[in-house]
């Protein structure tokens, strides 16, 4: 093993495991909702291209691609 392995080992994040930073609420995301919040886009787009995969998953939202 190479010394940016040892480094940088690589590790699968379940979605489970992961949730919004604090200070984070559903009506207002992020304080900066609209075109660019992922939040926003996670509940209106459907396709999952910068969304968040958060709130795409609490949608019921197909798989986010690997």
């Amino acid at each position: 093993m190479s010394d940016s392995e040892d480094q940088h080992p690589a590790k699968k994040i379940k979605l489970d495991d992961i949730s919004h930073p604090e200070g984070w609420t559903q009506t207002n995301h992020y304080g900066m909702c609209g075109q660019c919040c992922p939040c926003c886009r996670a509940e209106l787009e459907d396709i999952p291209f910068g969304v968040c995969p958060i709130c795409w998953k609490l949608y019921d939202k197909s798989p986010l691609p690997n």
